[in-house]
């Protein structure tokens, strides 16, 4: 056994159950920075990453947040969603609009929102739904966050919804739902 291994525990806060768990170094927890933690030495350094591994991270994220997704969705009793390339493109567009100009809401400075984000897209659905976060140290963090939030909560585990679309540019994530028909 070794010194260097720790545990997260994950609550959902509306049932106060476990609901994930989480083993990782040392080094790891220092770089979520998710706590106050006061320690002695250097903070292990950032990796700096070029455009081609940070697409292969925001891919790879963007498919833990469509997982997790379903498998909360499966927890609850939700059916599981599909998903939509182009949908995925719309979320995409808008974590990076947000990285990119230095905001954070579901408007875009222009003040479009999802209806005509998606409209721009040509995308057809009944009803939808839109969940964003920022500078969570991963996918993971983000749909924990997302699911002990009462809003969030409830657009995650909507049963009504099919499909879902989620983008990831850097730190900012976006999920999109849509009921279709």
């Amino acid at each position: 056994m070794t010194e260097n291994v720790f545990v997260e525990n994950y609550f959902d806060t509306f049932s106060d159950k476990l609901i994930a768990v989480r083993i990782l170094t040392g080094d790891v927890l220092l770089k979520h920075r998710a706590y106050e933690i006061q320690y002695r030495g250097p903070l292990p350094k950032e990796p700096k990453l070029n455009k081609k591994t940070w697409k292969q991270v925001e891919t790879g994220m963007e498919r833990q947040i469509f997982d997790l997704s379903n498998v909360f969705r499966h927890y609850f009793g939700k059916p599981a969603l599909r998903w939509d390339d182009t949908v995925r493109e719309v979320a995409y567009l808008h974590s990076k609009d947000m990285a990119v100009h230095d905001y954070f809401s579901h408007y875009r400075l222009d003040g479009q929102g999802l209806k005509e984000r998606l409209a721009e897209k040509d995308v057809f659905y009944l009803t939808a739904g839109e969940n964003i976060a920022a500078q969570y140290p991963d996918a993971p963090a983000a749909v924990l966050g997302w699911l002990n939030s009462v809003g969030h909560r409830e657009a995650l585990l909507e049963k009504n919804y099919t499909h879902l679309g989620v983008g990831v540019y850097q730190f900012h994530y976006t999920q999109n739902f849509l009921n279709k028909p």
